[in-house]
């Protein structure tokens, strides 16, 4: 992970820009734009992510206010999932090809099958339909977590009662005597 995160910090600088469209809606702009951005996340059902250069970011902030759009610039210097991440992609085989891979020991549900787009919302509801009704987001912040509740609630997958602070600590503690429980079976 460190490793990626060096190959990432010394590519092309780039930025993201959330935006209040479904993603059929997100793919219309762009091509009648016709602006060098990519669809790097479908974060829900009005909810896409672009990137590209700040330059061109900054153009379709322009564009987005004068058609009313809400969108929010990310804090990131970086074009994630973008074709401005495809020069890294050779590097990246490369250092994958050092690592000795295994299959993985847990669960797992992937959002992404290659550079872009991150498919989160699929992979919340994937998740939801196997009834995983607890997510814990480990980080500076709450975007994932948000996340869950806008497309896991408007879907009726998780109740508001279920997505509090409080069942995160009980989802934490019940993990935790499972474990223990599994252990001493």
């Amino acid at each position: 992970v460190s490793q990626r995160a060096q190959l990432i910090k010394n590519g092309p600088m780039g930025a993201m820009l959330s935006i209040a469209l479904s993603e059929e809606a997100a793919r219309t702009l762009l091509r009648e734009t016709a602006l060098e951005l990519d669809i790097a996340a479908v974060n829900g059902n009005e909810q896409c992510v672009l990137a590209g250069t700040l330059t061109v970011i900054e153009e379709m902030r322009s564009l987005l206010a004068t058609r009313e759009i809400p969108n929010r610039q990310l804090p990131m210097p970086f074009a994630y999932h973008s074709r401005l991440m495809q020069s890294l992609a050779k590097q990246l085989e490369t250092l994958l090809a050092t690592i000795p891979l295994q299959p993985p020991q847990i669960p797992m549900t992937p959002c992404i099958d290659s550079l872009r787009p991150v498919r989160f919302s699929a992979g919340l509801h994937s998740i939801a339909a196997e009834g995983i009704r607890c997510f814990l987001e480990i980080g500076p912040g709450e975007a994932l977590t948000q996340l869950v509740r806008r497309t896991l609630i408007s879907a009726a997958h998780v109740d508001t009662a279920t997505t509090g602070i409080a069942s995160i600590e009980y989802c934490a503690i019940a993990s935790q005597s499972t474990k223990r429980e599994r252990n001493d079976g």
